[in-house]
Formats: C-alpha cells, structure tokens, sequence
C-alpha cells in the first residue's frame, strides 16, 4: 500500500456498508488497521453492541476504534463495554476572540463552527478528563 509504512484506518464510510461483519473482514484481509465507526449509527452510545461485536470478531486483528458522540461522561462507558483499545472524541473548548471591532450584521459562522468571534482550541484539560476516565480499564 502508497501510505506505508503509515497506520491506515478506514473512515466512517464504513457506516454505509451492508454487510459490517463482511466489510470487517474485507478490510482485514486488505491490509488496513483499523476502522472508525459509530456502530452504523447516529452515535456511539447507540451503536455500542455492533461495536463490541466488531471488536470481538476483530479479536485483536484490528483495530475498531468507537468515534462519535463520545464525551468525558459516556467514555468509560463504552471502553468497558465494547473491549475495544482506543476511542475517537473531540476536546474542544472556544474562547472570545478578542476582535475589537465586531459588525452585529453578517453571521459567518455554521451550526459546526461558532462564529468569527471565537476561537475553537483542543482543550488540554478536556483531554486529561478523557484520559482519567479510560485509565486502567481493560
């Protein structure tokens, strides 16, 4: 594979797939590590069972890494349930963006992106709440 010697994980395209343990197995043999996937559902919490079944039909071959609707609350949650050795989340945290001159009239911001008078960062504290959650379960 071009990417090598780089990690290669599938995306959520995986999502579209008909057949899940299928794909699984097609990916495996494929050559590629790994796949996010939020269980061929909206989010992690609803898609946990497909996840742990992936996981387990994995069976450490691969990896199966739980991506979004994952937070601080709901990530020890789904590491014990699921078995699997990563997750995927988000820690961002906005802040002012200290513009002085702001026009009240145009909006150029999205549902997704706050505005053009904040600042999104990764948030180093969120992380360690992450991490504090997940430590130590096997």
């Amino acid at each position: 594979m071009a990417a090598r010697p780089l990690s290669i994980t599938c995306h959520r395209a995986f999502e579209m797939t008909r057949d899940p343990t299928e794909a699984l197995e097609t990916l495996i043999r494929l050559g590629v590590d790994g796949v996010l996937t939020s269980g061929q559902q909206p989010s992690v919490p609803e898609g946990i069972e497909l996840i742990r079944e992936l996981a387990e039909l994995a069976d450490g071959r691969f990896s199966i890494m739980p991506g979004c609707g994952i937070n601080e609350a709901n990530a020890r949650n789904v590491v014990e349930k699921t078995g699997v050795k990563e997750i995927h989340f988000t820690a961002f945290s906005q802040q002012d963006s200290g513009m002085t001159h702001r026009n009240p009239r145009p909006f150029m911001g999205s549902v997704e992106i706050p505005g053009e008078y904040y600042l999104q960062f990764t948030d180093p504290e969120r992380v360690r709440r992450f991490v504090s959650q997940v430590e130590g379960v096997s």
